[in-house]
């Protein structure tokens, strides 16, 4: 049996990663002559993701059993990834909350069931009872949903379990809300799920992409929010690109992170958020590689509490005739800004629209400002310095 090259065994550990219950077969099947080392560095490879797969949104439970029934009363989910100790129901989560349908896990969805602001992510498979009482999932807007190659979202016949009788889930069985959600479906995106194919007849049938992303994560440290990802693999990859929404539709950059070319083994990222907005921000990595190639992955929701109001005006000193503005909160109004000499002047004056926008600053001389930036929520007054 020849050798396994990098990338190969970057696959495997992704695998693993994706659908635990694979592990003894994945092992089985690739046993070689060099495996016994591999094997070790395989382990503690899997080891470490497992403790950073399950990070990220402000709670994460978990679904695990077969044939449980999501009817609305049944309390079926747990924040162990082992679904131990006490279960609660999944229609109770709340705002940026996650829930995992765990490989091997078979859930029944009956009636009418919602999830709002929830990013589900399905590694197991749920079912659409279509028999009986027809079962119907509906995720308003601002909703993430997951379905992991190993997973399936299916409708079926009444029995709800029967493989033979299940097809793709549609979208009269699965509502996903359009504006901010996210739909992902074994690796292909759709932000239109009213688009034709649906995402349940996807297939990831594309050649190599410039990243394999084994996990994003966002939580709050501090009052500031800590991201955290990591790759299996990158191919001709140049950075990424960090962006943050206050309603998961409009996305402004926020910061850039440098990738590593080609790699076929895994690396960790990670970026601090040290000015988050107040209340519920959506965080999404868009990757760019040498050739231009893009590729925008599923978004984390954070929510963060304990801050007040506020803006900051960058870089200082300003040396390149250009300011960044930005506000902790979304702007329902224009906000307008003055910039006052040292002599009480107004030298210059403009109105801004969103949270985070560029000022061009050129006309000012060199010297110290006041800038007052005025708001519905107040006025803020920050220093800066031209040069």
């Amino acid at each position: 049996m020849s050798r396994l090259s990098s990338r190969e065994w970057a696959s495997i550990i992704k695998q693993i990663c994706l659908n635990r219950t694979n592990l003894f077969y994945i092992f089985a099947f690739h046993i070689t002559s060099e495996f016994s080392m591999k094997l070790i560095t395989t382990i503690l490879i899997f080891v470490a993701v497992t403790l950073f797969y399950n990070e990220g949104y402000s709670t994460v439970y978990y679904a695990c059993g077969t044939g449980i029934s999501w009817n609305g009363s049944t309390s079926f989910v747990y924040t162990a990834s082992d679904c131990s100790g006490t279960a609660v129901n999944p229609n109770t989560l709340t705002v940026a909350d996650e829930l995992v349908i765990q490989a091997g896990a078979v859930i029944i969805v009956t009636g009418n069931q919602t999830l709002d602001a929830i990013k589900l992510t399905v590694i197991g498979t749920l079912f659409m009872k279509s028999g009986g009482t027809p079962g119907k999932l509906t995720m308003p807007d601002n909703s993430a949903t997951l379905v992991l190659e190993v997973g399936s979202m299916l409708g079926c016949s009444s029995n709800g379990v029967t493989s033979t009788t299940c097809s793709p889930a549609n979208s009269t069985q699965v509502i996903i809300g359009s504006g901010g959600s996210k739909w992902t479906y074994k690796g292909s995106d759709l932000d239109d799920v009213n688009a034709s194919p649906k995402p349940s007849t996807l297939d990831n049938t594309g050649g190599p992409l410039p990243i394999e992303l084994i996990y994003f994560s966002g939580k709050t440290v501090h009052k500031t929010v800590e991201l955290k990802w990591a790759t299996a693999s990158e191919e001709n990859f140049d950075y990424f690109s960090i962006e943050r929404s206050f309603d998961g539709k409009k996305f402004i950059e926020i910061a850039q992170v440098k990738g590593n070319g080609s790699s076929y083994q895994r690396l960790d990222y990670s970026y601090t958020d040290n000015f988050p907005g107040v209340g519920v921000s959506y965080y999404r990595l868009y990757s760019i590689d040498f050739d231009g190639y893009t590729e925008v992955f599923d978004y984390v929701i954070v929510n963060v509490e304990g801050i007040n109001h506020d803006a900051t005006v960058f870089p200082i000193p300003a040396t390149s005739g250009v300011v960044n503005i930005q506000i902790n909160f979304d702007l329902k109004e224009n906000a307008q800004v003055l910039f006052y000499n040292s002599m009480g002047h107004v030298d210059l004056s403009l109105s801004i629209t969103d949270w985070l926008s560029p000022v061009d600053v050129s006309s000012l001389r060199t010297g110290n400002y006041i800038v007052n930036i005025i708001t519905k929520e107040g006025v803020f007054s920050k220093r800066i310095l031209v040069r």
